[in-house]
């Protein structure tokens, strides 16, 4: 029978605010704990912990800066966090190749539930169910090692602590704060608590996700394996699996009465355990090929695009892009990479690793060195033939502390024993600081200029007011799931919201009095809307979850269709014209095709970026 670790309430798990810790907890939507209302400088990039899109995470495309830009771009202001990337993408440092996290299935809440899919070689011997080294969010793990702790975080790099917890011992990692108890480990992060109280021989498996404000989502498990997920409102996702115990699917009901189970992904294996297809509801696949190791050496979409991987002594050594038919690159790419050898298709790129720590990444634009550290950042890069050099300085945590530029301006972000952000100084010497309350959460930011803002919170963290230095700017009310339900102008106006029963925004009462209305369906999506005058739009949505269809007034009709790789592919209006959008290269648009049929055509160089418009 499928079962969650029991869990008794516990004191404050440190680093998770405010003072008293309630079991269950929810709360983010509404802006209330501490999403970034820590000091922890997510937004600013000077963070250490998993930015997603660095070696450390890969989670997410920042856009220019991401995975598959081309660009690496070391500048911590643009979300890097000091790590780097290289091709499709590679993390050079460690010479791991991983994917860019995959949305399959998302469900709102109080506390959102959002699985995502991705790959890493340097997890190449671990399994969670989806094939070796692949993860899920959910599948967060505490391993106890014979000298110290390894925790296992999805979508980025195993963080080690070189050391063993005692019951009651906590360690500031880059990806939060570790706590032992007798019942298992608790792990304080971006306002939620990771409560680990699943034992399997000697690693401890994500048991539930808490918040300050009884939300929580719940993990099921039979024989070490996860079974069944509650999210923040109740709707049960079901873990499929095939006969070998890999997992079929995440399925979740699309009614809240004689729904059905649907999934917005279904994954196929080979017979060594291998994930090699991914099919979406619409029956698109991606496709993986690994070499004996396990390592990822191919993946293809089902669009045509494919990248390739070549390794070296277990680190990737050499990856490129193709796409047949459509590479989208200008006749003036240069034929050769920056060290004169051919260049390969797009996103092209050679890592030549000297050693553990100095690592050359040789693209067809410039050869970049690379130093990194134990968190799988940079130390030092050189970049360009110029040999401008970026330098980073980090806590003992990895939190970023300093980063200088190739032009010598420096950034600094000054932090407190907890790894609170107290003060930012731009180039310029410009600072901006932030103090604390007793609880750990912002309380007041002093601008360059001098102008400060101070947050007045409620018992659970949430800010109800915000005052600067001429008074009264806003105030907020909150329900007991911490969902914003008012706001307060200073002259005494106020908006107000209702929820229902599944977090839903479903009605919005302006100042004025006038109102809007909001309808949803069972999974949280947005099927109607009504504005003050009641009219009344409506949205449609395909197999995948993607908005298909806008029904306004007087029955006009906007119509929107994808192609395989789930691209805005055509936009058809109310009154029955068309614009189509032709996708290539790495997801970049190559043709726009008007209404009237005229066509603007685009051309990109060897790393993507767009160079020519016909």
């Amino acid at each position: 029978m499928a079962r969650t670790a029991p869990i008794p309430n516990i004191p404050a798990i440190p680093g998770m605010n405010p003072g008293v810790f309630i079991l269950g907890g929810g709360g983010s939507g509404g802006g209330g704990n501490g999403r970034g209302g820590d000091g922890r400088g997510d937004g600013q990039g000077g963070n250490g912990s998993n930015g997603g899109n660095g070696p450390r995470g890969g989670g997410k495309d920042a856009a220019r800066c991401g995975p598959g830009s081309g660009g690496g771009c070391p500048n911590p202001t643009h979300g890097s966090g000091g790590g780097t990337h290289a091709g499709d993408p590679v993390d050079p440092i460690r010479g791991r190749v991983y994917t860019v996290a995959v949305v399959d299935l998302a469900l709102p809440g109080p506390i959102p539930l959002v699985l995502k899919r991705s790959y890493s070689s340097a997890l190449a011997e671990e399994d969670c169910g989806l094939g070796s080294g692949w993860t899920h969010s959910l599948a967060w793990q505490v391993e106890e090692r014979r000298r110290g702790v390894r925790v296992l975080e999805p979508h980025a790099a195993a963080t080690e602590l070189p050391r063993k917890l005692e019951p009651g011992g906590s360690a500031r990692l880059p990806c939060g704060v570790l706590t032992r108890y007798a019942w298992g480990y608790a792990l304080a992060a971006d306002g939620l608590a990771y409560l680990f109280a699943e034992a399997r021989g000697g690693r401890w498996l994500l048991s539930r996700i808490a918040d300050l404000h009884d939300n929580q989502i719940e993990l099921l498990y039979e024989d070490g394996r996860l079974v069944q997920v509650i999210d923040s409102v109740g709707r049960v996702v079901r873990v499929r699996r095939h006969r070998d115990g890999h997992i079929a699917a995440f399925e979740v009901k699309n009614a809240s009465a004689q729904g059905r189970w649907v999934a917005r992904r279904r994954y196929a294996f080979d017979a060594r355990g291998d994930l090699v297809a991914a099919e979406d509801a619409a029956g698109y696949a991606h496709r993986f090929s690994y070499d004996e190791d396990h390592r990822l050496v191919r993946r293809e979409e089902p669009g045509g695009l494919v990248a390739e991987f070549r390794y070296k002594d277990g680190r990737c050594v050499e990856t490129w892009c193709h796409r047949a038919g459509n590479d989208a690159l200008d006749d003036g790419a240069p034929e050769t990479l920056s060290d004169g050898s051919r260049a390969k298709g797009f996103l092209h790129v050679k890592v030549e690793h000297h050693g553990d720590a100095l690592t050359e990444v040789i693209t067809s634009r410039a050869i970049r060195r690379v130093d990194g550290n134990a968190f799988d950042k940079l130390d030092r890069m050189v970049w360009g033939g110029g040999g401008g050099v970026h330098t980073f300085r980090y806590d003992d945590a990895g939190a970023l502390l300093e980063y200088q530029d190739a032009l010598q301006q420096a950034f600094r972000w000054e932090r407190d024993a907890e790894g609170r952000l107290v003060a930012e100084v731009d180039p310029m010497g410009n600072r901006t600081c932030y103090e604390h309350d007793a609880r750990g959460l912002v309380a007041a930011m002093t601008d360059a200029l001098g102008g400060t803002a101070r947050y007045e919170r409620d018992a659970r963290g949430n800010v109800v007011a915000v005052h600067d230095d001429a008074g009264f700017v806003v105030g907020f009310a909150y329900d007991s799931r911490g969902l914003l339900i008012g706001a307060t102008l200073p002259n005494g106006g106020e908006t107000r919201m209702e929820y229902d029963a599944l977090g839903n925004r479903v009605r919005v009462v302006e100042p004025d009095g006038s109102e809007r209305r909001i309808r949803h369906d069972f999974l949280g999506r947005v099927v109607g809307f009504a504005d003050e005058r009641g009219h009344e739009t409506r949205f449609a949505y395909d197999a995948c979850g993607r908005l298909c269809a806008v029904f306004g007034l007087g029955g006009a009709v906007t119509r929107y269709d994808f192609d395989a790789d789930g691209n805005l592919s055509r936009i058809t209006d109310a009154d029955g014209r068309t614009t189509t959008l032709r996708w290539g290269g790495f997801h970049v648009v190559t043709e726009l095709v008007r209404p009237d049929g005229s066509k603007v055509r685009y051309r990109y160089d060897r790393e993507q970026d767009l160079v020519r418009i016909v």
